[in-house]
């Protein structure tokens, strides 16, 4: 579905109709679900103020991420949806993955029971089309993962839109940040306008690299490649302690969204630095390194 000027969108009708295609007008009253209705979402935003919202007895899914609402703190998501996409296929795919059978359709119409039965056909065809599972290779592989500062934006993205294995882990992984930090995951490595806007929140960032190395894990674990042992820089050593099985995957996010929490609200103001000759000089030259720690030994000539 389409949304946005009546002019454009009549000029793309006549356009895929030349190239074979059908299209419908729908019997709606305004461009929903689009930038259009930016101005309705920032006053609807200054309205929802007006109101105590109190927490969720049985899970939501929203439009906007295809995720559970958080329990709390979800006025937001109310707001976004105003101008931002209704993701049904994804919905209903969540509810097949999370073992929902019956499915019924509440109001006039059976619209949604229509596309739901397209998208529970196709659902069925991918199950019945895929191959035995992979056969677990045999190697003495060291699985490595690396912590803060290894991040960037989309990253996981591909997979995330390819591989329904790297996507339900991950989408399990935005669901439960969501609880615990009221954050999106999905939202801010994936949705947001710029790709340039550098990540800068650990709010986000922690628990994001966290979660696409253990995603990155269940991945190759889908494809029969698992490790002999694992090794983590850092805040990768939460993945590997969970990869391990000394922490179970929801312990291990929790503390890493709470270590993100106490850092971002403690930690005094301060950055790294990486310094690129022997570690001797650091001992050698006490007074140019004046009020900082030796955080991290690299290799030989840098630390």
């Amino acid at each position: 579905i389409l949304s946005g000027d009546m002019t454009a969108l009549t000029a793309s009708c006549h356009y895929f109709e030349q190239q074979g295609a059908k299209c419908v007008p729908l019997k709606v009253s305004a461009a929903f679900h689009s930038t259009y209705m930016r101005d309705a979402r920032e006053e609807f935003i200054a309205y929802l103020r007006g109101f105590q919202f109190r927490p969720l007895e049985i899970p939501v899914v929203a439009n906007l991420t295809a995720q559970p609402y958080p329990s709390v703190n979800y006025q937001q998501i109310l707001a976004d949806q105003i101008t931002g996409t209704v993701k049904w296929h994804d919905t209903i795919l969540l509810m097949f993955n999370s073992g929902v059978e019956d499915i019924e359709e509440v109001g006039p119409g059976n619209v949604l029971t229509k596309l739901t039965g397209f998208i529970q056909s196709a659902y069925e065809d991918e199950l019945n089309s895929k191959t035995e599972p992979a056969a677990e290779q045999s190697g003495n592989f060291l699985f490595m993962y690396g912590g803060q500062g290894f991040h960037y934006r989309n990253m996981g993205r591909e997979l995330f839109e390819h591989s329904q294995v790297f996507r339900n882990a991950f989408m399990e992984c935005d669901a439960l940040v969501q609880e615990i930090s009221g954050v999106s995951l999905i939202k801010d490595l994936y949705q947001h306008q710029s790709n340039a806007a550098a990540l800068e929140n650990i709010l986000v960032t922690h628990p994001a690299c966290f979660s696409v190395g253990y995603c990155l894990t269940r991945e190759l674990a889908a494809r029969g490649i698992k490790p002999a042992a694992v090794l983590g820089y850092s805040l990768g050593e939460y993945i590997a302690a969970t990869i391990a099985g000394a922490l179970d995957f929801k312990t291990a996010l929790r503390l890493v969204c709470m270590q993100a929490r106490l850092l971002n609200d403690q930690a005094a103001n301060g950055r790294m630095l990486a310094v690129l000759t022997s570690v001797d000089d650091f001992s050698g030259n006490p007074a140019d390194y004046a009020g900082a720690s030796l955080a991290c030994l690299n290799y030989q000539d840098n630390f």
